[in-house]
């Protein structure tokens, strides 16, 4: 993901993209960006964003 940075801006803070594409899918079917800290385990993530979607 780019950001467009400008002068005297700070660039955005970091983030995951967490993309859901099944094996039987041509394509993603979701996508879904977190702020959770870098060191959130996999399964934190996933459950962290069902539980908000």
């Amino acid at each position: 993901m780019a950001h467009r940075l400008s002068a005297g801006k700070e660039p955005q803070p970091e983030c995951w993209l967490l993309v859901e594409w099944p094996a039987d899918a041509d394509a993603p079917v979701k996508s879904f960006l977190s702020n959770l800290p870098p060191n959130t385990s996999l399964k934190r993530l996933v459950h962290t964003t069902n539980d908000r979607w």
